[in-house]
């Protein structure tokens, strides 16, 4: 089975406010550490899990962090 974040059961949308229609995709992976440990390792300075903001979910792939990557 291919790791697919439009159809992953932990991908969360939260929008932004009552002003705008875009949303902010995160992941909610219980595997948390992990994705801390490569965001404090690569020196990322986004909201960790932060997967993509727009209108529709259009992430064509995987993150390298994702911990699912890690489960295959």
């Amino acid at each position: 089975m291919k790791c697919d974040c439009k159809t992953c059961r932990y991908r969360y949308a939260q929008p932004r406010g009552w002003f705008t229609t875009k949303v902010d995709y995160f992941c909610t992976h219980p595997n948390t550490e992990q994705i801390k440990k490569y965001w404090k390792d690569h020196k990322i300075k986004k909201i960790e899990g932060h997967l993509y903001y727009g209108f529709d979910f259009d992430r064509k792939t995987t993150p390298k962090w994702c911990p699912k990557r890690k489960e295959e």
